[in-house]
């Protein structure tokens, strides 16, 4: 090792404990010529050690759901609820969120005493850096050595232990119901946090949600307006205050109107067509509607569907267990034209569920549009759910198969879209999707947990594959 960076000594050494123990790190023999094996970081047992948001070890977790970067909290739950997320007992996960740099720890059942028992909202936005501290593990060259990606530090801190101690720094925002006047008001007390931060956009956006949920409680709705106050956002230490209908508020598919102080560049008729998204808790339950561009800006754990497309039948948990039931997988290739992901594959159709929207509906709608799929050939029921956790993008995401019958379905795509698609066997979409997995990881680019990586290149090291082989090198969207 002499001559070597610290960082490279420590993989070295890692590679031969990792030989000596016998300790499967790497897919000899299954790995392309021009795939450069993932170096091993320190681990105990990289194999088998926990993850951080671990995954549940079904075969499908391997191929459809770890290339997709989920990070899924699986706990003990029934088998037919395996691929569900499901809070657990304390409830924690229902209390939880995830926005830009923040966890949203959320209160929402405050008797305020000294107001004659005015019911108050707490919502704390501690920053993710509070919960999951930087790794230890970076060397003096800042090569990064860390067994967690940005993702998982995430997923880990929304389901964490908050720190209780009074140098960590928050953004705490209370929220007021004053049922007698009509009014809700919120306002924000950070505590320690850097003041060159931005936060203000953050504050608005996170106390209009507040305000949906406050609305809800009001004891009596015999009102037609409520008047509501909350952080403006060029100052937070100053309220915008204004008066709003109430249905408006409590709109099932969202008032754009509700958020324009946040949007003030955007014209009246483009706020009465945007799109508004549900911004979820860490179960994927909706605790309010947000305008999508705001959900996508400041990075906020929001709903979302993917569908698988499969040749002649369903992928169930029964098929799951069979091997040589598990039908062939529609996989299409983005044109290089695209702004974002150009020329990479994807096994999944799938978008981002309108505020409101049932899920299936949504999932019906997406295959419709992006494959020209119309007819009703949904799974009954969702094959599982995961969170997918990125740098840009956080949503809770569940996946519905859709059985494609090539004697009546016809497979239309965009053609500024999409510039190839073909049925694939299951296989080859597995053992593709592994190692585009690895690649990502060789790059810096996972985001999740390194064990996460090397239990999905175990899983196809057995996998014999006929064909030319060229499916091995596809890079998959992250």
């Amino acid at each position: 090792a002499m001559g070597m960076s610290r960082t490279q000594e420590f993989r070295f050494l890692f590679s031969i404990a990792s030989f000596l123990s016998c300790i499967p790190a790497y897919c000899d023999g299954f790995t392309p010529s021009s795939y450069q094996r993932p170096a091993s970081t320190p681990q105990k047992n990289i194999l088998n050690a926990p993850c951080t948001g671990s995954y549940n070890h079904q075969r499908i977790t391997h191929s459809i759901g770890l290339e997709a970067c989920a990070v899924n909290k699986q706990r003990e739950i029934a088998p037919e609820n395996m691929f569900m997320a499901d809070g657990n007992a304390d409830g924690t996960l229902s209390t939880r969120s995830l926005a830009s740099s923040f966890v949203i720890v959320m209160c929402d059942d405050i008797i305020d005493s000294s107001k004659s028992g005015e019911l108050q909202m707490h919502w704390d936005l501690v920053p993710i850096s509070q919960i999951v501290p930087k790794d230890d593990n970076d060397d003096e060259d800042g090569d990064e050595v860390s067994l967690k990606g940005i993702g998982a530090k995430a997923i880990e801190a929304m389901m964490g232990e908050i720190p209780k101690n009074d140098s960590t720094a928050s953004l705490l925002l209370t929220c007021s119901i004053e049922d007698s006047d009509w009014k809700i008001s919120v306002e924000s007390k950070g505590n320690d946090l850097d003041n060159d931060d931005d936060y203000g956009g953050l504050i608005g956006i996170i106390s209009r949600v507040m305000v949906q949920k406050a609305t809800q409680r009001l004891e009596s709705r015999s009102a037609k307006n409520i008047l509501i106050s909350v952080p403006s956002q060029d100052d937070s230490s100053r309220p915008f205050t204004d008066t709003f209908e109430i249905k408006d508020v409590l709109s099932d598919y969202g008032n754009c109107a509700f958020f324009s102080e946040l949007l003030p560049n955007t014209s009246k008729e483009d706020l009465s067509t945007m799109e508004m998204s549900d911004m979820v808790d860490a179960n994927g339950e909706p605790i309010g509607y947000i305008p999508r561009p705001l959900i996508h800006k400041y990075n906020i754990l929001h709903r979302g569907i993917g569908i698988v497309v499969c040749r002649d039948a369903h992928i169930n948990h029964k098929t799951l267990e069979k091997k040589q039931l598990l039908p062939d997988l529609y996989v299409h290739r983005r044109t290089a034209s695209k702004r974002i992901f150009p020329s990479l594959y994807d096994m999944f159709v799938g978008g981002v569920a309108t505020a409101g929207e049932d899920l299936k509906l949504t999932a019906a709608r997406e295959v419709g549009e992006e494959l020209g799929l119309t007819r009703p050939s949904l799974s009954d029921e969702p094959l599982f759910r995961c969170t997918i956790c990125t740098s840009y993008n956080r949503c809770v995401v569940t996946v519905y198969t859709y059985k494609c019958d090539m004697s009546v379905d016809e497979i239309v795509w965009q053609e500024e879209e999409v510039s190839w698609g073909d049925f694939v066997s299951y296989d080859k979409v597995e053992k593709a999707g592994a190692l585009s997995i690895g690649r990502l990881y060789d790059a810096g680019k996972w985001s999740g947990h390194e064990s996460e990586v090397f239990m999905a290149l175990k899983a196809i090291q057995d996998l014999k594959i006929e064909g030319s082989g060229e499916e091995i090198k596809w890079d998959f969207v992250p």
